[in-house]
C-alpha cells in the first residue's frame, strides 16, 4: 500500500490558492499573512488591516468549532449524538449545530442521497486521510452501509436523536464550509474593516473590498497537473461588507493507492466506495461556505448532468471537471472563471 506524506497530503488537499495581483499603494492596509492548522487541515488568512490578534481569535473560532461538530472528539455534540445512535435518546446541542445538520438533512434529500452525512460508519472503515487507510472487508462493508440513513435523523429544536443502531453521524463534507460562515460571523461582528481571504482546507471565504479595487483571484488547482499547478482562475470583483465563498473538491485531495489503484475520501453512499463519477474536480461557488462545502461534495458524487442540475436548483455556480479534461460551467461562473491550462478545454 502506498502513503503519502500526511503533511503533502494536507497541502494537496487545499484545492485551491490565492492569486495575488498588482501592488498596493502607500495608503493601502497593511497586509498580513498567517498559517495554521486546524480541523485536520491548513488554515490560511490573508487579511488586510488584519494583525496577528486578529488570526489567532480566527483559530480560536475554528477550534471552537471543532469541539462541537468533529466525532473524532470525545464529548463534542457530533460525538455524544454517535453514542446514543438507536436508543431513541435525544441529545441536547448548539443551536447552530442543530441548524447545520437541519440544513445537511436538505441537501441529502435534494441531492437524493449523494450527499449523506450518516455515512461515518464506512468512513471509518476506509479511514481516508487517517492513520490507518484500507481497503474494507466486503463483510464489514456491507454491515456498516446498514448504519447509513438519514431519515432516521430526528431534530426537534435544538435536541437531535440518531434512530439508528450503530449509526454514526460525520460532518466532514460540510465543516471546513461552516468554519467560513463561522469566520465571517466573527470579522464581520468584531472587524468588520478587516477584509481578507481565509481558506479551511479546499474551502475559501473572500470578504470584502481588495485594496485600491483590485479584484481577488483564486485558483483552481489542476486535478492531474504537478503541485503548484492550477488549471484555472476566478476572479471576484466586490464592494465592502460583501463576501464569496469557493469549495472544491476532487478525487486527488486525500487518497491512498493499491496496486496502482488510486481510492479517493469522497464516498458514494449507495456503494460505500470512493465514487465512480464522470468527474475529477468539483468548484461551488456561492454566498454561503456551508452550501460551497456540501455541492462540491454532493455533485461530484452526482455526476455532471444531475451535479450541475442541483447546483442550480440551489441557485449556486460550479465549475466541474471531467474524466476527458472537459470543463462545464454554470452559466453564472463563466463570469468569473479563465481558462489558464492547455491540457483541458471548455465545453
Amino acid at each position: 500500500m502506498k502513503k503519502r506524506n500526511k503533511w503533502n497530503l494536507l497541502l494537496l488537499g487545499i484545492g485551491m490558492i490565492f492569486l495575488l495581483s498588482g501592488c498596493g499603494l502607500l495608503n493601502s492596509p497593511k497586509q498580513y499573512q498567517t498559517t495554521g492548522f486546524s480541523m485536520g487541515t491548513v488554515i490560511s488568512q490573508n487579511m488586510y488591516g488584519g494583525r496577528e490578534q486578529i488570526a489567532d481569535e480566527v483559530l480560536d473560532v475554528i477550534n471552537g468549532l471543532e469541539k462541537t461538530i468533529s466525532w473524532r472528539i470525545e464529548g463534542t455534540d457530533v460525538d455524544r449524538i454517535n453514542d446514543a445512535a438507536g436508543t431513541d435518546t435525544f441529545v441536547e446541542v448548539s443551536h447552530k449545530l442543530a441548524g447545520w445538520l437541519t440544513d445537511s438533512e436538505k441537501v441529502c434529500e435534494m441531492s437524493k442521497g449523494a450527499l449523506d452525512i450518516t455515512i461515518g460508519a464506512v468512513a471509518r472503515l476506509w479511514d481516508i486521510g487517517g492513520e490507518n487507510p484500507r481497503i474494507p472487508g466486503q463483510i464489514e462493508l456491507e454491515t456498516a452501509m446498514e448504519r447509513l440513513d438519514v431519515d432516521e435523523l430526528r431534530i426537534e429544536g435544538n435536541k437531535v436523536s440518531f434512530l439508528r443502531k450503530g449509526g454514526q453521524i460525520d460532518l466532514g463534507a460540510v465543516g471546513k464550509g461552516i468554519a467560513c460562515d463561522e469566520i465571517y460571523d466573527y470579522i464581520v461582528t468584531n472587524y468588520p474593516d478587516t477584509n481578507g481571504t481565509f481558506s479551511v482546507g479546499g474551502s475559501v471565504l473572500i470578504y470584502g473590498e481588495k485594496p485600491n479595487g483590485q479584484p481577488w483571484k483564486v485558483g483552481i488547482r489542476d486535478p492531474r497537473g504537478e503541485e503548484g499547478a492550477y488549471m484555472g482562475s476566478l476572479t471576484f470583483s466586490q464592494k465592502e461588507g460583501e463576501r464569496i465563498n469557493v469549495s472544491t473538491s476532487g478525487d486527488y485531495e486525500k487518497y491512498f493507492e493499491v496496486d496502482g489503484v488510486r481510492y479517493h475520501h469522497i464516498l458514494d453512499p449507495d456503494t460505500g466506495a470512493p465514487a465512480e463519477s464522470d468527474l475529477i474536480s468539483v468548484t461551488i461557488i456561492s454566498e454561503s461556505g456551508f452550501l460551497t462545502d456540501a455541492l462540491s461534495t454532493a455533485c461530484f458524487v452526482a455526476g455532471k448532468d444531475d451535479g450541475l442540475k442541483l447546483v442550480e436548483e440551489f441557485g449556486a455556480e460550479a465549475v466541474v471537471i471531467s474524466k476527458n479534461n472537459e470543463i462545464y460551467m454554470t452559466d453564472g461562473a463563466e463570469d468569473y472563471f479563465e481558462l489558464l491550462s492547455k491540457e483541458y478545454v471548455i465545453k
